[in-house]
């Protein structure tokens, strides 16, 4: 069993919330976005932790709320002054604990 202790937890979640923010803020924006996540850790310790702690509504939340602000950072208020991505894919897998921004997939590594 693993035990992390209070700050290694919030630094788990900052790191996940901080990705999404930067994945989000090197896209700029969007005009009508489809958000989706694609979790293929199975069983795993850190699937299941992903599942229970953070979840898959809550990362969706997470990132519609993310692509709110950085439209209000970049004053991207008309839809035309954003780039057009119709959807973006947050992919959960096991591996290595590193997170890999693309053009409109971001993968996340549970911290198990």
């Amino acid at each position: 069993m693993v035990y992390l202790r209070v700050s290694e937890t919030i630094m788990a979640d900052t790191l996940l919330f901080t990705c999404l923010l930067l994945f989000l803020a090197a896209m700029q924006g969007a005009h009508a976005v489809d958000y989706a996540i694609n979790d293929k850790t199975g069983n795993s310790r850190g699937g299941v932790r992903f599942r229970t702690t953070i979840g898959a509504q809550s990362s969706l939340q997470t990132m519609s709320s993310a692509t709110g602000f950085i439209w209000d950072i970049f004053q991207q208020t008309n839809p035309s002054d954003r780039k057009n991505v119709p959807k973006v894919t947050l992919f959960i897998e096991n591996g290595d604990g590193v997170a890999l921004p693309s053009t409109t997939k971001s993968m996340l590594t549970p911290i198990t």
